[in-house]
């Protein structure tokens, strides 16, 4: 069923997931000032041609998965899987991955 008023709890893991996108592509720039090599082969074709494409292209394409992911948020999957536990697992996803850049980070300052 679509709505057109969402569950709060949807809209601050959708918010959340967005600036951990943010987040992500301000400590991948970092990475890479410091030494670090871009694993994504596409991302890194954006990022040598304009860091500007690479941040638009990935903050556009975080948002319209998460656009998807919203009104589509009770669509079944398989068994009790709904889309919106894509949205939980995208969230915990990217807070592993924010947690290791920042690991990174520490390792290329000398701590």
């Amino acid at each position: 069923m679509y709505v057109g008023c969402y569950a709060t709890h949807l809209m601050l893991c959708a918010i959340g997931i967005l600036f951990l996108s943010i987040a992500d592509a301000f400590f991948t720039l970092n990475i890479l000032a410091n030494g670090g090599e871009e694993l994504n082969w596409f991302m890194a074709i954006l990022i040598e041609d304009s860091v500007e494409k690479f941040v638009s292209f990935k903050l556009a394409l975080t948002s319209l998965a998460l656009l998807l992911l919203v009104i589509h948020h009770n669509v079944q999957l398989t068994g009790r899987m709904r889309v919106r536990h894509l949205k939980y697992m995208a969230l915990i996803g990217y807070s592993a991955l924010i947690g290791y850049e920042l690991h990174l980070l520490e390792l290329a300052a000398g701590y």
